[in-house]
């Protein structure tokens, strides 16, 4: 009922799909929230950030499932969409998503891609560059889903994101400052190894880029 009153209140379909996510682990229905959400509010960071957060997460438990039951292969179908549940929530098509276009579908043929694909973040990777595209003046929204892929399941899918999430920044603003020293924060870790002044050169250069 609050959705049919207030459609423009993003944080009511985030509340929304984080109850069908989270209380009712029905991430099919919390998706279709979230994705009309998007339909009616396409510039909320709010709730751009909230669909990248969930679909990571999704990759996230969907994994650690697979591990604890042992599973190597299984079809997309069984884990990744979910039917609706009797106590989903139910909002009938709102007056304002008749006169827009309906672009929360896009990311349907990409689940279609393959288990492997799935468990690697395409999904993820999807709504963020959906999401880049929606808001393509916010470079400083899209870096700060950096973060938010540090919740991956694995440290290389973790390491794929943070990619994509700083190329689209600096698709959007080429030689953001943000995205350099993000950059150079990688570099230094990756080279901490080879001891502290290799760690600070591989940092150096990447900033002298940037600049």
């Amino acid at each position: 009922r609050a959705l049919q009153l207030h459609p423009r209140k993003a944080g009511l379909w985030v509340h929304a799909a984080a109850w069908e996510w989270e209380e009712q682990g029905n991430v099919a229905a919390a998706r279709t929230l979230l994705q009309r959400g998007l339909r009616l509010n396409p510039d909320s960071e709010e709730l751009w950030r909230e669909y990248f957060r969930m679909e990571v997460l999704f990759v996230t438990r969907l994994t650690e499932r697979r591990k604890v039951l042992g599973l190597i292969k299984a079809p997309v179908e069984e884990e990744a969409v979910e039917g609706a549940l009797p106590t989903s929530i139910e909002v009938p098509e709102l007056v304002e998503e008749s006169k827009t276009p309906n672009k929360g579908k896009q990311t349907a043929a990409e689940m279609e891609a393959g288990l492997g694909e799935l468990l690697g973040g395409a999904i993820p990777r999807v709504v963020l560059r959906h999401a880049a595209a929606a808001l393509p003046q916010r470079a400083e929204f899209v870096l700060s889903l950096y973060n938010v892929a540090a919740l991956a399941s694995t440290p290389q899918v973790q390491k794929e994101l943070e990619d994509a999430v700083l190329a689209s920044a600096e698709e959007m603003q080429p030689g953001h400052p943000a995205a350099a020293a993000l950059r150079a924060g990688r570099a230094m870790a990756a080279a901490r190894g080879a001891g502290a002044e290799k760690a600070c050169d591989a940092a150096e250069a990447i900033l002298t880029e940037a600049a």
